[in-house]
């Protein structure tokens, strides 16, 4: 009943321009009074339509920075809905859409096909999605949106970047150094890593101290330097 009053006021505020800044403020001229603030008209509303709470809001979203090639990608996009309902949850890769969860749908799962995108939906709903198998195109940005019902429609959404790595499957190899030096000699040696990707950085240790890529002195002359190598 007080609810349909307010909506009926609305008419009498349109009519009498000089009340609205009185109504909408919930404050008049003068000096405040004791007792418990006044409410606004505007605070009121937001009781009425059940959106008084701190709404729609995003408690924790995990994309993985890096990821193994030879792993499953877990993606996760928890919230808070707050008195809302839920209207959708959207995943995108690079603003492309590939994933939908809509709770009124049947099927309550949509999939869209993206390169470099696999889905593993029996690991995949609502909250999580699996990517399995992963290959150097799901490499990305990713976004999670997550969107409620009327009459507030609010949506929140957050952005990660997930790079897909390949570790060396093997320790580098050194060739081409012999077991003795006479004093003075240069030494030439090669160091080769596993495949990679990024590619492999190499770096050179002499009695376990890094060489600095300038002419090292140990108990031989040694003339090593930092070399990047391109698997």
């Amino acid at each position: 009943m007080l609810v349909k009053r307010r909506v009926r006021m609305i008419g009498h505020n349109l009519r009498h321009p000089e009340m609205l800044i009185t109504v909408l403020e919930g404050m008049v001229e003068g000096k405040n009074w004791k007792g418990r603030p006044r409410h606004s008209y505007e605070d009121q509303k937001l009781k009425d339509t059940g959106s008084e709470s701190n709404g729609l809001r995003l408690t924790d979203v995990t994309i993985p920075s890096h990821m193994d090639l030879h792993q499953a990608a877990v993606l996760s996009c928890n919230f808070d809905l707050g008195r809302g309902k839920l209207y959708s949850v959207k995943w995108y890769k690079d603003e492309f859409e590939f994933f939908r969860y809509m709770p009124e749908n049947k099927p309550q799962i949509q999939t869209f096909p993206l390169i470099g995108v696999n889905l593993d939906l029996s690991k995949s709903n609502m909250t999580v999605i699996t990517l399995k198998p992963l290959n150097f195109n799901s490499t990305g940005s990713y976004r999670c949106e997550v969107s409620t019902d009327g009459p507030n429609f609010e949506t929140v959404v957050r952005n990660g970047n997930m790079t897909v790595i390949v570790f060396p499957n093997d320790k580098p190899v050194i060739d081409g150094i012999q077991s003795w030096y006479n004093v003075g000699d240069y030494i030439t040696g090669n160091c080769t890593s596993a495949r990679s990707n990024p590619p492999a950085e190499l770096f050179w240790y002499i009695n376990h101290n890094e060489t600095t890529g300038c002419h090292e002195k140990a108990a031989l002359d040694f003339d090593f330097n930092k070399r990047k190598l391109t698997a």
